[in-house]
């Protein structure tokens, strides 16, 4: 009886590695995206083949109602059970290995800090509930309470939440989950992107920045920041 090669059995045995799957949502308003972003997001399509990442990408166009774009994008990204949901602005250009950290790493919430479109001085996009949130720092993460969806991860375990804690709607022939809307508290507005969050923190899930680098907005001229050097101050002082 011939003896069976083991040698050409384990050549054909299955790839065991887990491959996370990862989609870019991204609101465009008019169907256009910068060439930073493109640009950015092609350098992190390559990252994530060598890091078992299987990025896949979904845009909302024509969508006047910015909430409603989100809520089609969450939409699509509960449909196909993705590993993590990242919104990336059409306007904004995020480092890929920054990209590719904040998909990989366990944290349910991460964003990764955008500067604002401001020529008198470098702001940013996120918020602090209080001096002791200011100084929860760790491996290149800040504690924030809310932060723009310019660039923001959210895993599955935070999309189901969301989903369970949400009202579905009937939307241009649609149906959907209303995770995003436009809101007042008093006579303040607060938008889309700060509802998300209002109601992140509500479902006890934590949010967080990736400030190993800053992404660029693209306006009138390219905006850029580096909120890491406000860090590396603090951690001085």
């Amino acid at each position: 009886m011939a003896k069976k090669n083991s040698s050409v059995a384990k050549i054909f045995e299955p790839n065991k590695k887990k491959i996370i799957t990862a989609f870019i949502a991204t609101p465009a308003l008019h169907g256009n995206v910068e060439a930073h972003y493109v640009a950015s997001i092609t350098e992190a399509c390559k990252l994530g083949i060598k890091n078992d990442i299987d990025i896949i990408f979904g845009s909302v166009s024509n969508e006047s109602i910015l909430p409603m774009a989100r809520n089609q994008l969450l939409t699509i990204a509960f449909d196909l059970k993705v590993d993590c949901l990242v919104f990336i602005d059409a306007d904004v250009s995020c480092d890929p290995k920054t990209l590719i950290n904040i998909i990989k790493n366990p944290e349910d919430v991460i964003a990764v800090p955008t500067v604002k479109k401001n020529d008198q001085e470098e702001q940013y996009d996120f918020w602090f509930e209080d001096e002791k949130q200011f100084e929860t720092v760790k491996n290149n993460l800040q504690l924030v309470k809310t932060v723009s969806t310019s660039c923001l991860k959210l895993s599955k375990k935070v999309l189901e939440k969301l989903a369970e804690n949400s009202v579905s709607l009937n939307f241009r022939g649609k149906k959907l989950k209303n995770i995003c809307q436009y809101d007042f508290e008093g006579e303040q507005f607060i938008g889309e992107d700060v509802y998300l969050c209002n109601k992140i923190n509500k479902l006890g899930f934590k949010i967080w920045i990736d400030f190993s680098s800053t992404c660029m907005h693209v306006g009138s001229k390219v905006y850029k920041g580096d909120y890491k050097k406000t860090i590396l101050k603090q951690d001085d002082n």
